[in-house]
């Protein structure tokens, strides 16, 4: 089966404006993980496991997009034919990607997303990383007065370190 040129990840920075000129300004923005990975077998299906869409976040992205709530996704995506398909089940979702790129990329917050926005998601795995994007999130979120909501899944693998750093971001 051919791929379509429009599921496929964007030159190395930015979306075509012409995507997102029908897009309305999102309400929810998502900011985080989209690491597509296997599922958990079904009881009556041991041997099978199926990749699913992404992490928490690309989940609550498409959910929200399918139930009429414009949202945005912020983050990176891989170049691989895994992430080909991520980006086009987002894409087909109604998710603007405006803020998503390759992962050679810094991941882009653009500042006319948290001008339009009413709430902030953050992932847990975005938590537990030293990245400066999800600190100039919440400052954004701040700024322009953005509830912001937190994924609190504490995988084994994020570990204390992870969880204090949270834990001073939400004082601040």
């Amino acid at each position: 089966m051919a791929r379509s040129t429009e599921a496929m990840p964007p030159d190395s920075r930015f979306l075509s404006t012409l995507l997102l000129s029908n897009m309305p300004s999102p309400r929810v923005l998502c900011l985080g993980e989209m690491l597509p990975g296997p599922s958990e077998p079904q009881a009556a299906q041991t041997e099978v496991v199926a990749a699913t869409l992404g992490d928490a976040l690309a989940h609550v992205a498409c959910a929200l997009a399918k139930l009429g709530t414009p949202t945005a996704l912020m983050g990176r995506l891989g170049d691989d034919v895994t992430a080909q398909d991520l980006w086009g089940a987002l894409q087909g979702a109604g998710v603007n990607l405006e803020g998503t790129q390759d992962k050679g990329s810094p991941t882009l917050l653009p500042i006319e997303l948290f001008k339009s926005a009413e709430y902030l998601v953050l992932g847990s795995l975005a938590l537990a990383q030293p990245e400066a994007a999800v600190e100039k999130a919440l400052d954004l979120a701040d700024e322009y007065y953005l509830k912001v909501v937190v994924d609190v899944n504490w995988p084994a693998s994020v570990g204390a370190e992870g969880r204090s750093r949270a834990r001073r971001l939400r004082k601040t």
